[in-house]
């Protein structure tokens, strides 16, 4: 049994402790709920802020990575306004819209790369560690291309200083291969 539903317990036995017993019931929900704010905060971090090494969407306004300064105070601000009851990836989304209205939005290329990004797009052909991908179309998030002769496609997106392939699922299995860009020619 939990330390809360002890103390709740206490206090209907005990009518004559219970100014002194449901405090420490409210203190502990406020405790509770700061913890889930600072572990959200955390979990967004992970996606969203460009200092984290691993990080899958960096924020940048313009050149100008998020903060965690900012993306703290967007959040303490989403949940005084929403008072969202579970603190989950949808919130997660919630707090991205919020980033993209203040001018906040995903790098999908480290800026060197970008030329090499703007290059692949218009390409042709497109060869990655020797195997030659024929380009289908091409979109600011993604290209499609077909490999080789055997006619299966495949979807090379930008993932910061990688490339990300996947092959679709009607294709068979998907395949993820982070390749450098340095990795990547054009014909």
């Amino acid at each position: 049994m939990s330390l809360r539903k002890e103390i709740i317990r206490l206090a209907h036995s005990k009518p004559e402790l219970r100014e002194h017993l449901l405090p420490l019931v409210t203190k502990q929900a406020e405790w509770i709920e700061r913890n889930d704010v600072v572990q959200f905060i955390e979990y967004v971090s992970a996606f969203y802020l460009p200092s984290h090494s691993d990080v899958l969407y960096p924020y940048y306004k313009g050149r100008t990575p998020l903060t965690k300064k900012v993306l703290t105070k967007v959040i303490l601000d989403y949940v005084k306004k929403e008072n969202p009851q579970y603190l989950e990836s949808v919130e997660r989304e919630e707090v991205a819209g919020i980033l993209y209205k203040m001018g906040y939005d995903e790098l999908l290329v480290d800026f060197k790369y970008q030329k090499i990004w703007e290059k692949m797009k218009k390409a042709n052909i497109i060869i990655v560690q020797g195997s030659y991908y024929k380009v289908v179309k091409s979109s600011d998030y993604d290209i499609t291309v077909e490999k080789g002769v055997s006619g299966a496609l495949y979807k090379i997106s930008p993932h910061m200083r990688t490339m990300l392939l996947i092959r679709p699922e009607r294709g068979g299995r998907p395949v993820n291969m982070n390749i450098p860009f340095t990795d990547i020619k054009l014909k």
